[in-house]
């Protein structure tokens, strides 16, 4: 395999001064009435609206690709054999199962972040409720990850339904306060489907029925996919050079009708894709690399996405149109007969990245020194800094339950378009 193009990222050159009071605590009462930034990179303007008017303010021809994963109650407090306690918290399957299949079971293998002191191998933890409860077997430990069989009781019960009663919602670190009620319905999207996220795409948590009613009046397409959401997508950035940073993979599934029409819309030049949040466009770009890839070595499935690939040689110095890359990855499904994709990615959006098939976002503001911000900076380039003033300098409210920006990139950014 040929060495991959590493770029030099200074760390310390994406970052801005947060003050905490500007981290979001609590949703707004209503979702769709949080402030809007519009920034334009085709005329390089920037402007301030409510959410609600996004379908007016979206450019013509655009349609919208958003993530319905569904966040799961992931956090558990458990007991020690001793009385103490220890915090769970669910990552994904450890055999690669689906959450939702493997939570449908009374019993399943989970990889997890484990809090507390004296965790051992063959320890086993119970958590209850009038409800039932669940037991879980530690198996391996190494520091904050263990591997966990959990155990429904009763076990003519599942495991989906004993963590309605004892899960709590995971919010994010930054986020100082214990779960409520409110977010067991305000950190989640309306159109969540798929179980299998620890944290939500909270681009999306500012959608509702109105918008997306105004949405498909005003004639805006669609298209739905998954990626469920890691805890990796808070670790901070601990290298100087961003680049060295290790990318967590997360797992992506979309429909083999929905890459379809992905590929058919991206062939009409004057469409634009706007993904909703970031994580739909890491699902969208690694689409095209699975195709490209499978252009360029027709012999490896498209099943893993390391963070080195996009930057191979073999990869960059080919000039592989979207529509063709996608080609290439229905041509492979349909050889497989399989009727959905289903892969993970460790997709790394840096500074320099060029952009394959997303023409415009929607996204929260994001912390300092994190990969996302890295994404907005490569998809908008050195401007994000002047955009993040302006949202500072108008009381935006930032990260998870805060407000939101639509990030237009110049048309010629999306490349072989």
């Amino acid at each position: 395999m040929s060495e991959p193009f590493i770029p030099q990222v200074d760390s310390r050159a994406y970052t801005y001064e947060l003050p905490p009071e500007r981290i979001a605590q609590h949703p707004l009462p209503v979702r769709d009435e949080s402030k809007l930034l519009v920034a334009d990179a085709r005329t390089h303007t920037i402007s301030h609206h409510k959410f609600y008017e996004l379908p007016a303010l979206l450019p013509e021809g655009s349609f919208l690709v958003r993530n319905t994963t569904r966040v799961l109650p992931a956090r558990i407090i458990a007991r020690k054999p001793s009385g103490g306690h220890v915090e769970l918290l669910l990552i994904a399957p450890s055999d690669g199962t689906a959450p939702a299949e493997a939570l449908a079971q009374s019993k399943s293998t989970w990889k997890c972040m484990i809090g507390g002191r004296r965790i051992r191998a063959g320890m086993v933890l119970e958590a209850t409720s009038n409800e039932g409860g669940l037991s879980a077997r530690i198996l391996e430990v190494a520091e904050m990850l263990a591997t966990v069989e959990l155990s429904a009781q009763p076990l003519t019960s599942t495991l989906a339904e004993q963590l309605l009663h004892l899960g709590n919602v995971p919010l994010p670190p930054y986020i100082r306060r214990e779960p409520t009620a409110e977010d067991l319905e305000r950190y989640q999207t309306i159109y969540a489907q798929t179980e299998g996220s620890v944290a939500a795409p909270t681009a999306g948590l500012h959608f509702t029925e109105r918008v997306l009613d105004a949405l498909s009046r005003n004639g805006v397409e669609i298209l739905d996919v998954v990626l469920h959401v890691g805890p990796g997508t808070f670790q901070p950035l601990r290298s100087e050079n961003a680049a060295h940073h290790t990318m967590h993979a997360e797992r992506i599934l979309v429909e083999r009708s929905v890459i379809a029409r992905l590929r058919e819309l991206v062939a009409e030049r004057e469409r634009f894709c706007i993904c909703v949040g970031t994580t739909s466009v890491r699902t969208v770009e690694s689409l095209y690399w699975f195709g490209a890839r499978l252009i360029v070595d027709p012999g490896v499935p498209p099943q893993h996405l390391t963070q080195e690939e996009p930057y191979l040689p073999k990869l960059l110095e080919r000039t592989i149109p979207a529509e063709h890359a996608l080609d290439a990855l229905l041509d492979w499904l349909d050889r497989t007969g399989a009727s959905r994709f289903e892969a993970s990615t460790q997709l790394y959006i840096l500074p320099g990245y060029r952009s394959r098939i997303v023409d415009g976002m929607i996204t929260n503001f994001h912390q300092p020194q994190s990969t996302l911000l890295l994404l907005v900076a490569a998809f908008i380039g050195p401007w994000w800094q002047t955009i993040y003033h302006e949202a500072l300098s108008n009381n935006y409210r930032f990260l998870s339950y805060g407000d939101a920006s639509l990030l237009i990139a110049p048309r010629t950014t999306a490349a072989s378009r």
